[in-house]
């Protein structure tokens, strides 16, 4: 008598399954008819759920089907066999090759914690600042609201306090920043200063590098940040409040009305003219604002390429907690999970409206486009849908 064969779970979803796991033991030399069907019908898992146990994988191999195989499993003398199915040795996965793979795929709890520190220090790095210098900030905005701005150099002395503010910020990250083209960059005349946007990092970089006292275009909810938001408000920066429609298109051209009115008396402002940070670290398409701004002001454009500063937000696979775009193949997430490294603000001449290559406001932007693109990394690129 020889033994019976016993089915795998999945066998048991089908009727002549469960009939042949239900009927008494058989005489191999002379199976029955329903045994006879349903071998021939699952021949192909059965082998191969041997083969596992064996260190054997099922295989089809043309150059050995009329070769048989030594380590071959001798079957049942009723276990039909295919004629161009052969048995080749293949190499059982290990623990340790499962748990590279594993690695590969998600990130360790090791690394998890390790991000989750560096995400702490972020956030001591961007708090502490405030803490010291908040209150000598809301003092002089303080004495400067009470005398209706008619003390000179208050809104000065408050712009020096918020660049302390990101150089001690950044100090405290551990983050290094190299500087090139300041010599591009004018002394005193009035400025649009036009950047790429792929990281929250980026106004912490701009404010402790840029070697003048510039004011921002950011999105007015911004302020409502404690500390550092209200420090920007202090500072007088300008916000656009976010909206949908007409209300959207009204907000921004005050906000824009408001810039040009500055910038004529000789203010100078950063704007990023992707409109919002990018969601994948790659240049996105320009808009024109900052260069309408530009041309009724005929003040200076000089692009500016943040280069490196993306690398805090990839390579880290998928993190508990951590909201993720994800891009191609990689991912990306939305805040800091990584110390970039080589982070380099290329500071590039810069052109008027009128100038050769800027001859309109469209082709102006068109210039800064391929200006802050010329010195970004491949990791920065734009892709090919996301090109102008």
């Amino acid at each position: 008598m020889a033994p019976r064969l016993t089915p795998s779970l999945s066998k048991y979803l089908s009727l002549p399954a469960l009939i042949l796991a239900l009927a008494p033991p058989c005489n191999a030399q002379a199976p029955s008819t329903l045994q006879r069907r349903f071998s021939s019908w699952d021949r192909r898992g059965t082998a191969l759920e041997r083969n596992r146990h064996s260190s054997l994988y099922l295989s089809r191999s043309p150059n050995t089907m009329s070769k048989p195989l030594s380590g071959a499993i001798q079957t049942s003398n009723y276990a039909p066999q295919r004629s161009d199915m052969a048995l080749v040795p293949a190499t059982i996965p290990t623990k340790a090759t499962v748990a590279m793979q594993m690695e590969k795929e998600s990130p360790s709890m090791l690394k998890s914690f390790r991000v989750a520190l560096f995400q702490l220090r972020l956030v001591l790095a961007a708090t502490l600042p405030a803490v010291v210098l908040f209150p000598a900030c809301f003092a002089v905005f303080l004495i400067k609201f009470m005398s209706f701005g008619v003390i000179p150099g208050l809104g000065w002395i408050i712009d020096v306090i918020v660049k302390m503010w990101a150089v001690l910020s950044l100090k405290l990250m551990g983050i290094g920043v190299e500087v090139q083209g300041i010599q591009n960059l004018p002394k005193k005349d009035p400025v649009i200063i036009t950047p790429n946007h792929a990281s929250y990092l980026d106004i912490f970089v701009l404010s402790a590098t840029m070697p003048r006292l510039l004011k921002y275009v950011m999105k007015s909810s911004l302020f409502k940040l404690p500390l550092w938001g209200w420090g920007m408000y202090m500072a007088d920066h300008v916000g656009i409040p976010r909206a949908d429609g007409r209300a959207a298109i009204k907000a921004l051209n005050a906000a824009l009305n408001t810039v040009k009115d500055r910038v004529r008396k000789g203010g100078s402002f950063i704007i990023f003219p992707e409109g919002t940070r990018s969601r994948n670290g790659r240049l996105q398409s320009f808009k024109r604002g900052a260069f309408s701004v530009a041309g009724d002001t005929n003040s200076l454009v000089v692009p500016v390429s943040l280069v490196g500063v993306n690398q805090a937000h990839v390579g880290v696979g998928n993190l508990v907690g951590v909201n993720q775009a994800h891009v191609g193949v990689g991912k990306y997430t939305t805040v800091p999970v990584a110390n970039p490294k080589n982070i380099r603000l290329v500071i590039h001449e810069g052109k008027k409206l009128g100038d050769e290559g800027a001859k309109t406001s469209t082709e102006m932007r068109d210039w800064a486009y391929e200006t802050v693109k010329s010195s970004l990394g491949p990791d920065q690129q734009p892709l090919p849908e996301e090109k102008k």
